[in-house]
Protein backbone atom coordinates (compact mmCIF):
# COMPACT_ATOMS: atom_id res chain seq x y z
CA UNK A 1 0.00 0.00 0.00
CA UNK A 2 2.74 2.47 0.66
CA UNK A 3 4.19 1.95 -2.75
CA UNK A 4 1.26 2.32 -4.39
CA UNK A 5 1.03 5.55 -2.63
CA UNK A 6 4.45 6.72 -2.99
CA UNK A 7 4.12 5.73 -6.73
CA UNK A 8 1.19 8.08 -7.24
CA UNK A 9 2.44 11.02 -5.12
CA UNK A 10 5.50 10.96 -7.26
CA UNK A 11 3.58 10.93 -10.45
CA UNK A 12 1.39 13.83 -9.26
CA UNK A 13 4.61 15.44 -8.03
CA UNK A 14 6.29 15.21 -11.69
CA UNK A 15 2.97 15.88 -13.14
CA UNK A 16 2.95 19.39 -11.05
CA UNK A 17 6.35 19.71 -11.97
CA UNK A 18 6.48 19.59 -15.45
CA UNK A 19 3.19 21.45 -16.45
CA UNK A 20 2.83 24.49 -13.45
CA UNK A 21 4.05 27.31 -15.86
CA UNK A 22 2.06 25.59 -18.45
CA UNK A 23 -1.71 25.15 -16.13
CA UNK A 24 -2.74 28.95 -16.10
CA UNK A 25 -2.17 29.50 -19.91
CA UNK A 26 -3.96 26.43 -21.25
CA UNK A 27 -6.56 27.67 -18.59
CA UNK A 28 -5.55 23.80 -17.23
CA UNK A 29 -5.28 22.33 -13.47
CA UNK A 30 -4.05 19.25 -12.04
CA UNK A 31 -6.71 17.64 -9.65
CA UNK A 32 -4.49 17.26 -6.21
CA UNK A 33 -6.49 14.32 -5.05
CA UNK A 34 -6.34 12.39 -8.04
CA UNK A 35 -3.71 12.41 -11.67
CA UNK A 36 -6.15 13.88 -13.48
CA UNK A 37 -5.31 17.10 -15.67
CA UNK A 38 -8.45 18.91 -16.41
CA UNK A 39 -8.65 21.36 -19.51
CA UNK A 40 -11.81 24.24 -19.64
CA UNK A 41 -10.58 27.09 -20.84
CA UNK A 42 -12.43 28.84 -23.41
CA UNK A 43 -9.80 28.82 -26.14
CA UNK A 44 -9.96 24.30 -25.44
CA UNK A 45 -13.72 24.38 -25.63
CA UNK A 46 -15.59 22.51 -28.65
CA UNK A 47 -18.17 24.86 -30.35
CA UNK A 48 -22.16 23.52 -29.05
CA UNK A 49 -23.03 20.59 -30.56
CA UNK A 50 -19.79 20.06 -32.52
CA UNK A 51 -16.86 17.38 -32.07
CA UNK A 52 -14.18 19.00 -34.44
CA UNK A 53 -10.98 19.92 -32.08
CA UNK A 54 -10.20 23.82 -31.88
CA UNK A 55 -7.31 24.59 -33.74
CA UNK A 56 -5.94 26.27 -29.96
CA UNK A 57 -6.43 23.12 -28.26
CA UNK A 58 -4.42 20.90 -30.95
CA UNK A 59 -1.61 23.24 -29.98
CA UNK A 60 -2.19 22.58 -26.51
CA UNK A 61 -2.24 18.97 -27.25
CA UNK A 62 0.78 19.33 -29.18
CA UNK A 63 2.59 20.49 -26.56
CA UNK A 64 0.97 18.81 -23.31
CA UNK A 65 0.48 14.84 -25.40
CA UNK A 66 4.43 14.46 -25.75
CA UNK A 67 5.66 15.58 -22.41
CA UNK A 68 2.83 13.57 -20.52
CA UNK A 69 3.48 10.37 -22.13
CA UNK A 70 7.52 10.69 -21.33
CA UNK A 71 6.74 11.09 -17.69
CA UNK A 72 4.08 7.91 -18.01
CA UNK A 73 6.89 5.95 -20.00
CA UNK A 74 9.63 6.88 -17.53
CA UNK A 75 10.90 3.77 -15.29
CA UNK A 76 9.52 4.57 -12.80
CA UNK A 77 5.64 4.46 -13.67
CA UNK A 78 5.46 2.88 -17.02
CA UNK A 79 4.66 -0.58 -15.70
CA UNK A 80 2.12 0.90 -13.22
CA UNK A 81 0.00 2.67 -15.39
CA UNK A 82 -2.98 0.61 -16.69
CA UNK A 83 -4.89 3.21 -18.08
CA UNK A 84 -4.68 6.68 -19.88
CA UNK A 85 -7.67 8.30 -20.17
CA UNK A 86 -9.07 10.77 -22.15
CA UNK A 87 -12.72 11.88 -20.79
CA UNK A 88 -14.89 14.48 -22.11
CA UNK A 89 -17.84 15.68 -19.70
CA UNK A 90 -20.77 18.05 -20.81
CA UNK A 91 -22.72 20.13 -18.65
CA UNK A 92 -26.45 19.35 -18.32
CA UNK A 93 -28.19 20.94 -20.54
CA UNK A 94 -28.66 20.84 -24.02
CA UNK A 95 -31.67 23.06 -25.78
CA UNK A 96 -32.51 21.17 -28.48
CA UNK A 97 -33.49 18.36 -25.62
CA UNK A 98 -37.18 17.80 -24.91
CA UNK A 99 -36.24 16.68 -21.16
CA UNK A 100 -33.37 15.22 -19.25
CA UNK A 101 -32.72 12.04 -20.56
CA UNK A 102 -32.68 13.35 -24.20
CA UNK A 103 -30.38 15.44 -23.22
CA UNK A 104 -28.19 12.98 -21.66
CA UNK A 105 -28.34 10.52 -24.66
CA UNK A 106 -26.86 13.42 -26.35
CA UNK A 107 -24.39 14.94 -24.70
CA UNK A 108 -23.32 11.05 -24.38
CA UNK A 109 -23.25 10.67 -28.01
CA UNK A 110 -21.57 14.36 -27.99
CA UNK A 111 -18.75 13.69 -25.28
CA UNK A 112 -18.07 9.98 -27.26
CA UNK A 113 -17.31 11.67 -30.16
CA UNK A 114 -15.31 14.26 -28.53
CA UNK A 115 -12.97 12.02 -26.91
CA UNK A 116 -12.77 10.16 -29.83
CA UNK A 117 -11.73 13.34 -32.00
CA UNK A 118 -8.99 13.72 -29.12
CA UNK A 119 -7.89 10.63 -28.94
CA UNK A 120 -7.47 10.08 -33.18
CA UNK A 121 -5.42 13.80 -32.75
CA UNK A 122 -2.83 12.63 -29.87
CA UNK A 123 -2.46 9.34 -31.76
CA UNK A 124 -1.74 10.93 -35.17
CA UNK A 125 -0.28 14.24 -34.75
CA UNK A 126 2.05 13.74 -30.99
CA UNK A 127 4.81 13.33 -32.47
CA UNK A 128 5.50 10.33 -31.00
CA UNK A 129 7.65 8.19 -33.46
CA UNK A 130 5.82 5.19 -34.06
CA UNK A 131 8.78 3.32 -34.64
CA UNK A 132 9.63 3.85 -31.25
CA UNK A 133 7.84 1.57 -27.77
CA UNK A 134 5.68 3.94 -26.66
CA UNK A 135 2.82 4.27 -29.59
CA UNK A 136 2.26 0.45 -29.17
CA UNK A 137 2.21 1.14 -25.49
CA UNK A 138 0.38 4.08 -25.59
CA UNK A 139 -1.91 2.79 -27.77
CA UNK A 140 -2.73 -0.23 -25.44
CA UNK A 141 -3.55 2.05 -22.67
CA UNK A 142 -5.10 4.61 -24.04
CA UNK A 143 -9.51 5.35 -23.74
CA UNK A 144 -11.52 7.64 -25.13
CA UNK A 145 -14.52 7.87 -22.70
CA UNK A 146 -17.65 10.18 -23.30
CA UNK A 147 -19.33 10.73 -20.04
CA UNK A 148 -22.63 13.21 -20.78
CA UNK A 149 -23.24 15.34 -17.53
CA UNK A 150 -22.86 12.22 -15.41
CA UNK A 151 -19.46 14.08 -13.44
CA UNK A 152 -20.67 17.69 -12.73
CA UNK A 153 -18.47 19.94 -11.25
CA UNK A 154 -20.19 22.55 -8.65
CA UNK A 155 -19.76 25.68 -7.37
CA UNK A 156 -19.38 26.34 -3.54
CA UNK A 157 -23.00 26.92 -2.87
CA UNK A 158 -23.74 23.76 -4.40
CA UNK A 159 -25.17 24.35 -7.52
CA UNK A 160 -23.66 22.75 -10.98
CA UNK A 161 -20.96 24.87 -12.70
CA UNK A 162 -21.78 24.45 -16.23
CA UNK A 163 -19.01 26.23 -17.38
CA UNK A 164 -16.15 24.22 -15.57
CA UNK A 165 -18.62 20.90 -16.42
CA UNK A 166 -17.57 21.63 -19.93
CA UNK A 167 -14.13 20.28 -20.05
CA UNK A 168 -11.42 17.58 -21.04
CA UNK A 169 -9.09 15.34 -18.77
CA UNK A 170 -6.72 12.78 -18.84
CA UNK A 171 -6.73 10.58 -15.80
CA UNK A 172 -4.30 8.46 -15.27
CA UNK A 173 -4.95 4.82 -13.64
CA UNK A 174 -2.59 2.73 -12.03
CA UNK A 175 -2.65 -0.84 -11.89
CA UNK A 176 -3.77 -0.83 -8.11
CA UNK A 177 -5.04 -4.47 -8.56
CA UNK A 178 -1.32 -5.68 -9.29
CA UNK A 179 -0.50 -4.16 -5.65
CA UNK A 180 -3.70 -5.65 -3.80
CA UNK A 181 -3.11 -8.98 -5.18
CA UNK A 182 1.06 -8.05 -3.62
CA UNK A 183 -0.45 -7.44 0.14
CA UNK A 184 -2.99 -10.45 -0.50
CA UNK A 185 -0.26 -12.62 -0.91
CA UNK A 186 1.74 -11.56 1.90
Amino acid sequence: AQTYISIRDSLHSELDNEFKEDFKRWNASLDSTNLVIRFYGPEVKFEAGESEIPEVFEEVLDDFFPRYISILTGDLYKEHVEEIRIEGHTSSEDHRAYNEEEAYLFNMELSQNRTRSVLNYVLTNSMIDSSSDYKPWVRSRLTANGLSSSKLLYDAKGQEDKYMSRRVEFRVRLNADKFLQTINEL
